[in-house]
């Protein structure tokens, strides 16, 4: 990283903070040109480029280059050398795919589900193996995501194999904008293995439960395939599963800059990286909550990234006053609930434990308990909008 590409992107954070506050002011927001928003913009690409390792980009950089000349698996050459099972699952998953989709398809349509999007997710598995982050046994577990859309897809083709022509050419049409979630949900192991300490073992355990494209299933179910007006795309990109995604993505990425930021101005990392980060990197943008275990279990790896890895909270309250992290102590209430026996203690002293635990949920669905899977869910989104507002805060400090 240049000496005058570092002072450019500084002078980028400036101006971001410092007209941030516009975008609230819709009349002063307005006003300012097309040309400058996109101007003050820019800073999100940069930071992008700012927080990743230089070898990191020049890989991928390298790949997709590969890719463009050859959109093949074969131009992934460290997976496909492997001889990985998961791998070998997942190239012929696509094609079975792919052939089966474009048999139901009007010809006029010439690529109904698009493999560039797919060899786009795996470029980070490959660069991240050519740099030796991970070993072969990280792979199966950086592929989980991609094996369950392709068990999705084949759920959509099945389905739209007896439903008419009209219906089936709308069901097909989910198929792409549901594989472009793939780059989003795997970033967190991408970041996770890009963090990890030399010191630290990578994480090897329980295959984390990649139940996105589930929920996704659920959540498209719901629509009549057979009007004319149905917007595959909307579909996917409006539902409840693929802002979960964005926002976890989201909120994993800026723990990720954080760090990074701060280890370059010469401190320690905010969040502590820890097998237990890797981990909560893994599931925060894959886990969608749609009941109270599963709910619980996305609160625990947010508290373990959050409140656990920032000290206790002690590291941002050294960078924010406690007013702004409300987020945070709504977490904390939340993990309070799941966690520990509110009935220990003496009786008023139980009483407003219930109370706070009850508000923590009250801010977020307006009841103070979640009742079906779709409160769990609106649940989730609303503690994930809650705690990116939070870290942006944080980062525009």
């Amino acid at each position: 990283m240049t000496a005058g590409f570092e002072r450019y992107y500084w002078q980028q954070r400036e101006l971001e903070r410092a007209l941030i506050g516009f975008r609230s002011i819709d009349d002063t927001w307005s006003s300012i040109s097309k040309a400058f928003q996109s101007e003050i913009a820019r800073p999100d690409m940069l930071r992008v480029q700012f927080t990743l390792p230089p070898d990191f980009l020049a890989t991928t950089a390298l790949i997709r280059q590969q890719l463009d000349a050859l959109p093949k698996f074969d131009s992934l050459g460290l997976l496909s050398s492997l001889h990985s099972a998961t791998f070998e699952a997942i190239r012929q998953d696509q094609k079975f795919i792919e052939e089966l989709a474009r048999s139901m398809t009007q010809a006029s349509i010439p690529d109904p589900v698009a493999m560039r999007p797919m060899l786009d997710s795996l470029v980070s598995v490959e660069a991240i193996m050519g740099l030796g982050s991970i070993g072969k046994e990280w792979i199966d577990i950086a592929l989980q995501p991609h094996r369950a859309f392709h068990d999705f897809a084949k759920l959509q083709l099945d389905l739209a194999a007896n439903e008419s022509i009209l219906a089936r050419q709308h069901r097909i049409a989910l198929l792409n904008p549901s594989m472009q979630m793939l780059e989003s949900i795997t970033r967190g192991l991408d970041l996770a293995a890009i963090m990890r300490p030399a010191s630290e073992e990578i994480w090897i355990g329980p295959t984390p439960d990649i139940n996105v494209f589930r929920a996704l299933a659920t959540e498209v179910a719901a629509y009549d395939y057979e009007q004319q007006d149905v917007d595959a795309g909307s579909a996917v990109d409006n539902s409840c599963s693929n802002q979960i995604v964005q926002l976890g993505a989201s909120i994993v990425q800026l723990v990720f800059n954080l760090n990074v930021e701060s280890e370059r101005e010469g401190g320690h990392p905010v969040f502590k990286p820890t097998t237990k980060t890797m981990m909560a990197f893994a599931i925060i943008p894959s886990r969608v909550a749609q009941d109270a275990d599963s709910f619980a279990a996305v609160v625990d790896q947010l508290y373990f990234l959050l409140y656990e890895g920032s000290g206790d909270a002690k590291r941002l309250t050294a960078l924010k006053d406690r007013s702004a992290l409300e987020g945070l102590w709504r977490l904390k209430q939340l993990r309070l609930g799941f966690r520990h026996d509110h009935d220990h203690g003496d009786a008023s002293a139980t009483k407003v434990k219930h109370l706070k635990v009850g508000e923590a949920y009250q801010a977020y669905t307006g009841q103070v308990i979640p009742r079906t899977d779709a409160d769990w869910m609106a649940a989730q989104l609303a503690l994930y909008e809650d705690l990116l507002g939070m870290l942006q805060g944080i980062w525009l400090r």
